[in-house]
C-alpha cells in the first residue's frame, strides 16, 4: 500500500482504545519476563531498570502507533524518555556498584513476594503513563497554550531537583564512606544540606511535581476536537498514584521509619525534623515558626511518619543547631550515639 494508505489503516486501527490494551499487554509481558529472569537467576539488577525502560518503550510505542505527532505529542514523549533514561541509568548504576538490592534481600527467594514487586511495578508503569498514552493517541492537533508551557515549567523543575536530590546525596554518603575510618564527625546521619535542607524528601516531591507538570500538557489534547470521554480522569491517576506511592507506601513512610529508628535520639536529627518539611521545599525558618495544624494538613506532616521514634527523648528543635551546613546536635547527649552509627551509609 501506499504511505497515505499505511497512514490511514494506523488511524482506524490504533485508536486510544487499542493502544491501551497493547500497552497493557505490553507491560504486562515485559514485566512477567524480567520476573522469570530475576526469579530463576536469583538476580536483582533488572528490577529498576525494567521500571523505567517499560515507560520508554510504551511512550514511543503509543507515538508510533498514535494517528498523527503532534508537537505536544513529540515534546512530551522525549520528555518521559529523558526522565526515564535518566532515572533508570541512575538506579542501574546505584545497584551495581552496591552489589545487590538490598530492598529483596527478603523476598528474593520467595516467588510469591518477589512475584508481586513485578506486579505492582506492572501496574505503576501503565497508570503513571495513561496520559502519555492517551494524548499520543489523539487524531485532531489542539494549538500549543498556557497549559502546556505550565506543565513544561513544572516537568522542568521537577526533573532538575530530582537530578540535584539525587547527585548531591550520592556525593553525601560518598563523602561519608570516604571518611568513615577518620574520627571526624562533620559528616553524620543523613544528608541536610542543598535541597534537602529545604525538604526532607526533595526527591520524591520532584518527582509528582514533574508527572503533574506531563499531565497538565498532554490534557491539552483531551480537549475539543479530540473530547476524548473519561481521559481528564484517567489521566489525572498518573499524578495522584505517584503521589500515594510516595507520601503513603513505599516513599516517604519507610524512608522515616528508617532514619527515625537511626537517629531518633540524637538531637540533631531532631532538630533537622523540626525545621525541615516533609515533602514541600520551604527555607527551614520558614517552617520552623509555622503552627502545627498547618504542618499537618496542608504541608503533610503526617503522625505516620513519627513511627519509630523513641517514646520519648530529647525535644525536637531543642538542642540543635548548625554547624558547617550540617545539622548537630547536643555534644553530650549524642556524641556516644553518632560515632556508633558513623560508618554505616544510610540506604
Amino acid at each position: 500500500p501506499a504511505p497515505a494508505q499505511l497512514n490511514a489503516i494506523m488511524a482506524v486501527s490504533w485508536t486510544w482504545p487499542n493502544i491501551l490494551w497493547l500497552s497493557g499487554l505490553v507491560t504486562a509481558g515485559l514485566q512477567l519476563l524480567t520476573f522469570l529472569v530475576a526469579y530463576l537467576l536469583q538476580f536483582d539488577k533488572l528490577t529498576d531498570i525494567s521500571g523505567t525502560s517499560n515507560f520508554v518503550l510504551l511512550g514511543w510505542l503509543s507515538y508510533a502507533l498514535g494517528a498523527h505527532r503532534y508537537t505536544r505529542q513529540t515534546v512530551n514523549t522525549l520528555l518521559l524518555t529523558a526522565w526515564g533514561v535518566r532515572l533508570g541509568s541512575y538506579l542501574l548504576l546505584r545497584v551495581v556498584r552496591r552489589g545487590h538490592d538490598a530492598r529483596f534481600d527478603e523476598m528474593r527467594a520467595s516467588v510469591g513476594r518477589f512475584g508481586g514487586f513485578f506486579v505492582f511495578q506492572a501496574f505503576w508503569v501503565f497508570l503513571v503513563t495513561l496520559p502519555i498514552l492517551l494524548s499520543n493517541a489523539t487524531r485532531y492537533d489542539v494549538p500549543i497554550g498556557a497549559r502546556d508551557y505550565v506543565g513544561w515549567t513544572l516537568w522542568t523543575v521537577g526533573f532538575l531537583v530530582e537530578v540535584w536530590a539525587d547527585q548531591s546525596k550520592d556525593a553525601f554518603y560518598e563523602q561519608r564512606r570516604s571518611s568513615s575510618s577518620t574520627s571526624s564527625s562533620s559528616t553524620r546521619g543523613i544528608i541536610t544540606t542543598g535541597c534537602w535542607s529545604w525538604s526532607r524528601h526533595p526527591n520524591y516531591w520532584a518527582e509528582i511535581t514533574l508527572w503533574l507538570g506531563l499531565f497538565l500538557s498532554c490534557s491539552s489534547s483531551f480537549d475539543a476536537p479530540n473530547n476524548l470521554k473519561g481521559a481528564y480522569p484517567a489521566g489525572l491517576l498518573s499524578p495522584i498514584f505517584t503521589f500515594v506511592i510516595l507520601m503513603f507506601l513505599s516513599g516517604c513512610p519507610l524512608a522515616e521509619q528508617r532514619y527515625n529508628e537511626r537517629h531518633g535520639s540524637e538531637g540533631w536529627y531532631l532538630s533537622y525534623r523540626a525545621q525541615t518539611s516533609p515533602l514541600i521545599p520551604l527555607p527551614p525558618f520558614l517552617y520552623r515558626s509555622l503552627p502545627t495544624w498547618m504542618k499537618s494538613y496542608l504541608l503533610f506532616e503526617l503522625d505516620m511518619y513519627k513511627k519509630g521514634l523513641p517514646a520519648t527523648g530529647v525535644a525536637a528543635g531543642g538542642e540543635g543547631e548548625r554547624e558547617g551546613g550540617m545539622v548537630k546536635g547536643s555534644p553530650n547527649k549524642t556524641t556516644n550515639l553518632i560515632e556508633g552509627t558513623k560508618g554505616r551509609p544510610e540506604v
